[in-house]
């Protein structure tokens, strides 16, 4: 049965169910007349046609000739078995049905067993010319990705427990998966598409589960795989591990300079409150006395924006030393709290000088009496000071 043609198997099996019935093989009709053919005289020559050129190049020619033999031959089974189910039929005549139908149902396995009797030499010689390519150290490739599986596991447990990834524990994952990616390349892009094709093809998990006479190349072959689909997988988490990274720094960087942010703005809204009262004082150095009105005036400014600002001035201090603080800690991944905070000490003296003003400024009580060189001394300094942190932003 093995080398005789499957064209022949079937005209063969026809022929015995006539013999044993002394009646054609059941046969679907059409206009309620006709015979219809089952098509398997068609299906079973081209299985012949495809075993002559069975070959690794033609691997697609052997599944479309199964494929189809498959359709076929099912629909006509459903034909037997309706035959082989009427009670009227004799005897002979089911029993005929069903030995026709294990015929059929035997040339699908015998099909496989022959095409992958016709592939063997030609499979066991590829699989060792593409395992004779791979370069690179099996076991290095394990190794390495048993240590970035872990390394990346850790890095994310980081980022979960509340803490920041420094650059350099991305760049040092990112870099040794680039290295060995390019070490993978010609077998990721030449060698694994070919072989995924065997796979899909003799469906099977492992290579080295062909019936081949080149078990050690399938078995190199089977490894570089895994190797490759982990290397693949740690990619992927990699690349998830980087984008929880950066969001985890733009989350934390928003966080820690909140309350910086919040108390440049409070300043600055003070610091304009407090310029529209001391700009004027300017304007009245050409006055020998000031009113009671203006120094009312005056002095309650002093003792509520002015307190105000000073309150505001301390806080900013101690948010900038609290943001010196975290960036001494997470400086590195925090570039953008880093240049936050950097803008902002370029006011340092300002801030200083705005703070020692301000405090001396309270300690100032104007009166009628007080003289055109008192506000000068009160009003010119604040308006130096005031205008020395207009930039401040954060």
């Amino acid at each position: 049965m093995a080398d005789t043609p499957f064209a022949t198997l079937w005209t063969e099996a026809k022929a015995a169910f006539t013999k044993a019935s002394d009646r054609k093989k059941p046969s679907e009709k059409f206009l309620s007349f006709f015979r219809k053919s089952s098509g398997l005289e068609k299906a079973t020559a081209d299985l012949d046609k495809a075993i002559d050129k069975a070959s690794l190049d033609n691997l697609k020619a052997l599944s479309v000739a199964l494929s189809k033999f498959i359709a076929v031959k099912d629909t006509y089974m459903t034909t037997l078995t309706a035959a082989q189910n009427r009670e009227e039929e004799p005897a002979n005549y089911k029993k005929a049905c069903i030995d026709l139908s294990k015929k059929l149902a035997a040339m699908e396995p015998d099909f496989i067993e022959r095409r992958n009797k016709s592939l063997k030499n030609s499979l066991s010689d590829r699989l060792v010319e593409m395992s004779q390519q791979i370069k690179v150290d099996r076991n290095g490739i394990f190794s390495f990705n048993v240590d970035q599986t872990g390394a990346i596991a850790e890095a994310q447990k980081r980022l979960k427990d509340g803490d920041l990834l420094a650059p350099k524990v991305l760049e040092g994952i990112e870099k040794a998966q680039a290295t060995m990616g390019k070490k993978l390349l010609a077998y990721e892009t030449e060698i694994l598409p070919e072989i995924e094709k065997y796979y899909a093809f003799f469906n099977v998990k492992r290579l080295q589960d062909i019936p081949t006479s080149s078990k050690p190349a399938a078995i190199a072959l089977d490894a570089m795989r895994f190797n490759i689909e982990r290397f693949k997988k740690n990619d992927t988490a990699l690349q998830a591990l980087k984008k929880d990274s950066e969001k985890a720094t733009k989350e934390f960087n928003a966080k820690a300079l909140e309350p910086l942010k919040k108390a440049v703005a409070k300043v600055n809204e003070l610091r304009r409150s407090a310029a529209r009262i001391a700009d004027p004082w300017m304007i009245m150095r050409g006055k020998d006395l000031i009113t009671a009105e203006t120094a009312s005036e005056i002095n309650k400014h002093l003792a509520g924006t002015f307190q105000d600002l000073d309150r505001a001035t301390e806080t900013l201090i101690v948010q900038i030393e609290s943001a010196d603080e975290v960036l001494e800690e997470n400086g590195a991944q925090l570039g953008e709290m880093a240049k936050v905070v950097k803008s902002v000490h370029k006011y340092d003296g300002a801030i200083g000088r705005l703070q020692a003003k301000v405090t001396a400024a309270l300690k100032i009580k104007l009166t009628t009496k007080s003289t055109k060189d008192d506000v000068c001394k009160l009003g010119s300094p604040l308006v130096s000071v005031l205008s020395g942190i207009v930039g401040l932003e954060a």
